[in-house]
């Protein structure tokens, strides 16, 4: 949900009669940048490097010195480094490149004094199965001197024959015991590879080293029976307790979280989370102090807003969600760009959160961005008055969401942002139900609109 300023207003019940004044006019873009949350100018990484940069990753040690990896055109992967928490980059060096067909992204870095390791996931291709995902495996790189030099990338040993999903820096436990989150996919493993995404069923959990990201081993599988992707992309972080907590990415409007006590070996039973967040990864960060931020993009149907939020208490309750990001409506309904997502925190020695994401273009050209924020800054949202929720209460008019349609173009999106843009603090739900009457829309007046 957009964050609005807070300014409220008496209750409404909102019909489709005033759609044609909330189309009238609208915002201009003037730049890729807009849509950032008003102070939060973004920083460009990759600069210098042709093509699409994306699916960005942070990680530090002790916040004096935050790296940031990305995958270049899925051929090669990079990386920088801030210290200054993130006011100024180095010039990106280059980690490995493709070490053959078909293509490598998703990078992610562990962070040990001055020995760092990116892992980045290869997928192959295998004779007889052509453009299918059958094969894929981490190809890792290791730097002894703070990243001047790499050795060349070799690949973990693991019995999965496509992993994908280690997208976020790994977890520090005790002593010299890390955790990686990371997924693989079922049909693969059966040698039926499926030709498209969405013929995969994903399983997550995480690897767990025992000897500071040496070797790996798989802990016990996180599934999610009943979306069709199953359980993609966990991130993770680790609580006040030592408990784990995750959450995956699904192809439900919500993503699902679980918890781990006995350090990724096992995991509760995931249950869908109260945020949205449709098929899209989240990002978890435990700060000096103890609290826990998470970015991800809130929403049921799209990759973006993009929102951070704050827990104290180990994950049970969060802050409103903050918004950093959001697309501009051009005034010929289209968006300002299409997506802002696979965030990744990192936070500098002096306090200072960094969010990277993955931002692409209209013209679908791939970025990786970068903000600055404080803890104070996310948590404002604290003292703000509850919003005003206003029902879209209809038919199939209202609810909008139809083949050919996308839901930031429906009534309730559109009347949303409408109000935020003039300072309202609204949350509009939409309670349209496609091939309904009034003697049917009457029967659920007090279920849909007046317990809301």
């Amino acid at each position: 949900m957009r964050t609005c300023g807070p300014k409220g207003f008496c209750e409404w019940m909102v019909g489709a009669a005033v759609f044609g004044w909330l189309l009238a006019g609208g915002p201009t873009l003037t730049n890729a940048e807009a849509g950032l949350a008003e102070g939060l100018p973004a920083t460009r990484l990759g600069e210098g490097l042709s093509g699409n940069v994306e699916i960005p990753t942070l990680g530090t040690g002790d916040g004096r010195i935050i790296y940031c990896v990305y995958s270049n055109n899925t051929r090669s992967i990079w990386i920088q480094s801030t210290r200054d928490a993130g006011r100024s980059w180095s010039r990106p060096v280059q980690v490995m490149e493709l070490p053959g067909p078909r293509y490598i992204t998703d990078a992610n870095i562990l962070v040990d004094g001055q020995r760092l390791t990116v892992f980045a996931t290869h997928v192959l291709d295998l004779p007889g199965k052509s453009g299918r995902f059958a094969r894929s495996v981490f190809q890792v790189a290791v730097s002894e001197d703070g990243g001047a030099s790499w050795s060349k990338p070799r690949p973990m040993p693991l019995d999965r024959n496509y992993v994908v999903g280690c997208i976020h820096a790994p977890v520090w436990l005790d002593g010299d015991t890390v955790v990686m989150g990371y997924s693989w996919d079922v049909p693969a493993q059966q040698q039926k590879p499926a030709a498209a995404e969405g013929g995969m069923y994903l399983k997550s959990g995480v690897l767990i080293s025992h000897d500071r990201g040496r070797t790996w081993t798989p802990g016990t599988d996180v599934e999610v029976k009943k979306h069709p992707i199953g359980a993609d992309e966990p991130a993770l972080v680790r609580l006040r307790n030592g408990d784990l907590f995750m959450i995956v990415r699904t192809t439900h409007p919500r993503p699902y979280e679980t918890r781990s006590r006995d350090g990724g070996v096992t995991w509760d039973t995931p249950r869908p989370s109260r945020f949205f967040g449709y098929n899209s990864p989240s990002a978890l960060l435990r700060l000096q102090d103890g609290a826990i931020v998470r970015a991800w993009d809130n929403s049921p149907t799209d990759r973006f807003p993009l929102v951070v939020s704050l827990s104290t208490d180990d994950c049970r309750t969060w802050t409103p969600p903050r918004m950093v990001t959001e697309p501009d409506l051009r005034p010929d309904g289209s968006l300002s760009y299409l997506q802002a997502c696979y965030p990744s925190l990192a936070q500098a020695a002096d306090g200072t959160i960094l969010l990277a994401w993955w931002q692409m273009t209209r013209d679908r050209k791939s970025t990786v961005h970068c903000v600055r924020l404080t803890r104070r800054w996310i948590e404002e949202t604290r003292d703000w008055p509850e919003p005003t929720r206003i029902v879209a209460f209809g038919d199939s008019v209202t609810r909008g969401v139809r083949p050919g349609v996308r839901e930031y173009q429906t009534f309730r999106y559109l009347l949303q942002r409408k109000l935020c843009d003039r300072g309202w603090r609204v949350e509009v739900i939409n309670a349209g139900i496609g091939g309904d009457n009034t003697a049917r829309a009457l029967t659920r007046l007090d279920r849909d609109v007046l317990s809301v």
